[in-house]
């Protein structure tokens, strides 16, 4: 295929570390302490209890860095095979993301648990940086270099849909599914994110709003001043004056899901730029509404 194969690095080394771990379901007596049984899946270990109310505790058991080490390799392996090329690069975050500075309405990433990351990450992160091409960049994340790095002789091979924002050839290693996404559906894709936002990245949109609801109101408009007008408007309609979104429906209702000082226009700003990938490396890019 002789195209150059833009690898999400981040990704694969989470990945690869998972193999270094195995998440295991511990049942101890509250009288004596003792451990009683245990084993990898919890309705074994409840069954086995019985009537007995004993703790169930969760824990990682460490298998040691070489089958973290090997599944790295054979993710690297597989894409390469599956997509006929040797030619690739990798991309990691490079450090003071400017993500961080910029989300004012939720914390970036802030939904995520630091102690939850796999045993062998740094591990796995250090051995591919001594085995491969790679390229980190401070103040971007991965995302914005494999967009940054995107051409007509690339491919981004990742699993995660965000990159769908950026046009051009993409493989996901997963579904082991090679597609091609158009400037067209680059640019819908970022305004569905708008109105959906990102739970995994902890970037705000609009509670109850998934990508089918979006893709309604944005009806069959392509144009960016459409778009950004369909946008706008749904914001509009759905914070208050106090800049409250409230959740309109489900077990929340009525409660506050996120607020802003800002007004609505800055709002849909901020969303977009933490959405949107970098098209350069110029530390102040920045996403700006169609005129």
């Amino acid at each position: 295929m002789n195209k150059k194969l833009l690898l999400d690095s981040d990704e694969l080394c989470y990945y690869g570390a998972l193999f270094g771990q195995r998440k295991e379901y511990v049942a101890f007596n509250p009288d004596t302490k003792e451990e009683l049984y245990s084993g990898t899946r919890k309705s074994e270990i409840i069954e086995s209890i019985g009537n007995h109310k004993w703790d169930i505790f969760e824990r990682e058991v460490d298998l040691g860095i070489e089958p973290a080490i090997e599944a790295c390799r054979q993710w690297i392996k597989d894409a390469t095979v599956e997509l006929e090329s040797n030619d690739i690069l990798l991309m990691f975050n490079g450090k003071n993301n400017f993500r961080y500075e910029m989300a004012t309405i939720l914390p970036y990433k802030g939904n995520r648990d630091p102690s939850k990351r796999p045993i062998h990450l740094k591990e796995c992160i250090e051995y591919i940086k001594s085995e491969h091409l790679f390229q980190s960049v401070d103040h971007l994340e991965s995302d914005d270099l494999l967009a940054v790095n995107q051409g007509e002789d690339t491919i981004i091979v990742t699993q995660d849909k965000d990159l769908n924002t950026v046009s051009g050839l993409h493989y996901n290693p997963r579904k082991k599914l090679l597609f091609n996404v158009t400037e067209e559906e680059a640019t819908r894709f970022h305004y569905t994110q708008m109105l959906t936002g990102d739970t995994s990245d902890n970037i705000p949109g609009l509670s109850f709003i998934g990508e089918k609801t979006a893709e309604k109101i944005l009806g069959n408009s392509t144009n960016p001043i459409e778009l950004y007008s369909k946008v706008l408007k749904t914001y509009k309609s759905l914070v208050n004056s106090k800049g409250e979104h409230i959740h309109p429906k489900g077990k929340k209702k009525g409660e506050v899901a996120w607020k802003s000082d800002k007004s609505v226009e800055d709002i849909v700003w901020e969303v977009a730029n933490l959405l949107f990938m970098r098209r350069t490396l110029d530390p102040d890019e920045r996403w700006e509404p169609p005129v």
